[in-house]
């Protein structure tokens, strides 16, 4: 542990930890990633049918972005056991198949896909809110299970003179 005495400071505090101990780490929530990838996936569909309303072109470039955070999403929640984060996860590629072959296969124009398309979003928006609703249930109920209920405050010094000696 590296303290101020190897500084050559001179307005130095006395003993003054300046780096943390080895492996200490920022505390974050475990389900950083998952919540990150949920987040992302969820704006990602909002934004998708505000632009596929507008201009229906847009679904060539938000779909797969829909599908490269569904399969991060998916990946992350299933590293973390959370279940209930498959189905948004896998979703979004499905989603993207799915839309992409209706279109492909009934011929439609652009023109022809502006009305279903936006429907389409919406639909699958609001089946992606229920999802992301079960999951953060899922989530916040594993972080108060395995949180302890009291901090541990058997580290903290009384005073000062014990934090120096």
């Amino acid at each position: 542990m590296k303290t101020s005495e190897n500084c050559d400071n001179p307005y130095r505090a006395p003993d003054v930890i300046l780096d943390p101990e080895p492996g200490f780490v920022v505390p974050r929530s475990g389900y950083f990633w998952v919540e990150l990838g949920m987040w992302l996936q969820l704006l990602t569909v909002i934004v998708g049918l505000g632009v596929a309303s507008w201009k229906v072109d847009s679904i060539v470039g938000t779909g797969p972005v829909l599908s490269i955070l569904g399969i991060l999403l998916a990946i992350f929640s299933y590293r973390k056991s959370v279940l209930t984060g498959l189905l948004p996860g896998l979703s979004g590629p499905a989603f993207s198949v799915v839309v992409f072959l209706i279109i492909f296969f009934r011929n439609w124009s652009p023109h022809d896909a502006q009305y279903p398309v936006p429907i389409m979003i919406t639909g699958y928006l609001v089946v992606v809110l229920l999802a992301v609703l079960l999951m953060l249930t899922q989530i916040r109920n594993r972080q108060q299970s395995t949180s302890p209920s009291q901090p541990d405050s058997s580290n903290v010094p009384d005073s000062i003179s014990e934090f120096r000696s």
